[in-house]
């Protein structure tokens, strides 16, 4: 039986309407009644808003996948490793090569073709000297003598006078050719040729500086008088006449062949560091020439020892002189289109059959040497074909190709079953066994 002054029911304690939401805190001092207090609860609705949830998370999962599948592909590639057939002859044939350049209608198997560059250098040696003695010495320079005479060339011969406006001789000590003149866009261009002349006598007199030169035995030929003429390269300079240190004949041959032997190797390395990737100076392809220089007092009783070195060094494209080389062995019939590339190009032999001039137009020689040759395949006519290819398609393709020995491929993601429709993204690469 209820009180009538307990006031303990739930529904008056509890705000009018539902107790819903509500949780007990604790109890009134003065009634002791039960105190609720209202608990705020998100609102869940489980109509329509799942819907739109689940199609939000499908429209992620497929962005997902398909940016995957772009960024596989952006970065899809595919290496192919080839190993080449490898010949192995011994080459012992005589070669000709024309100067200049190959042209559209030139073949390597056919025609070889090669450049020649010309370096001088002069070498110095520092040594003690063995005492003095009584030195005559010519003054030397080089000039550049000029033919605007004719287009025929010219033959100077050994000790050919050339006379300064002062009236001074100088000669050559060899004979020389000067190249007629040629005309250019209409335009007059005379023949030229440099050359070192030496002072008709010893002493300071003929240490000049640069001038022009006349040659006094075309005097009773006026036209060829004017035609012929020289400019100098450099100074006429060492003319001496008097008491200098001197070194004996004996170290100065040894100092001397040191010199010579530098300058060589220097030449040679300059002469090869400045061609281009796709040309080579084959070994023993260059003419060599010393001139001994006069020899100078230095500071400190010692003498200074010179050697003047002249080079012409001859140069082939590389692709040309390999493919010419191979024309000449037993399986250059199988090669197709393929190219064949000299694996030990420079342990074959490359000796003169005879000593260009100055003015060759073909050389003569021969190749000689045990010869490694590969097959060579066009790499970007390979990517071209592989492109968008199966994997599995690639063994009956290459069976259609000259000189593979084997091959392997490998595609990035792993999974991918082809090649990658861009051929750019195909690397291919030669393993040499």
């Amino acid at each position: 039986m209820s009180l009538p002054h307990k006031k303990n029911l739930l529904r008056d304690v509890l705000p009018k309407g539902s107790s819903e939401g509500y949780v007990p805190i604790g109890k009134n001092k003065e009634e002791n009644d039960i105190v609720y207090h209202k608990v705020s609860e998100p609102v869940i609705d489980y109509g329509n808003g799942g819907g739109s949830r689940w199609r939000i998370w499908v429209l992620v999962a497929v962005a997902v996948f398909g940016l995957t599948v772009a960024v596989f592909y952006v970065f899809s590639s595919a290496k192919i490793t080839i190993i080449p057939r490898i010949d192995e002859f011994a080459v012992d044939n005589s070669f000709k090569a024309q100067i200049g350049s190959m042209t559209a209608t030139s073949s390597p198997e056919q025609s070889l073709f090669y450049s020649v560059n010309t370096i001088q250098k002069i070498g110095t040696k520092i040594l003690d000297a063995d005492g003095e003695k009584q030195v005559d010495r010519k003054a030397s320079g080089t000039i550049i003598i000029y033919n605007k005479f004719s287009g025929l060339s010219q033959k100077l011969i050994k000790n050919t006078r050339f006379e300064t406006p002062d009236g001074l001789i100088y000669r050559i000590d060899r004979s020389i050719v000067v190249p007629g003149q040629t005309t250019i866009d209409g335009k007059v261009v005379p023949g030229s040729i440099e050359a070192v002349v030496y002072a008709d006598e010893p002493g300071t007199k003929y240490n000049i500086g640069m001038t022009t030169f006349t040659i006094p035995g075309f005097k009773s030929d006026s036209g060829r008088y004017a035609g012929f003429y020289a400019d100098s390269k450099t100074p006429m300079l060492d003319g001496f006449s008097g008491a200098a240190k001197y070194v004996s004949d004996s170290k100065q041959k040894l100092a001397r062949a040191e010199i010579r032997s530098e300058l060589e190797k220097q030449i040679l390395a300059d002469a090869r560091a400045g061609l281009d990737r796709d040309s080579f100076i084959p070994d023993g392809a260059y003419i060599i020439e010393f001139e001994t220089q006069p020899s100078n007092d230095a500071t400190g009783g010692k003498v200074a020892l010179k050697e003047k070195a002249t080079v012409s060094t001859y140069s082939f494209k590389t692709f040309d002189f390999d493919q010419f080389i191979v024309s000449s062995l037993p399986f250059s019939g199988e090669l197709g289109s393929t190219s064949v590339e000299a694996l030990n190009r420079g342990d074959l032999k490359f000796s003169w059959l005879s000593r260009p001039k100055d003015d060759s137009k073909e050389i003569s020689f021969r190749v000689s040497g045990n010869g490694r040759f590969g097959w060579m395949i066009d790499k970007n006519k390979l990517a071209d074909v592989m492109a968008g290819k199966k994997r599995g398609e690639l063994n009956s393709i290459l069976k259609e190709w000259n000189g593979i020995e084997n091959a392997t491929a490998s595609l990035s993601p792993f999974w991918r079953s082809s090649f990658p429709d861009d051929s750019n993204k195909i690397t291919i690469t030669i393993q040499i066994p």
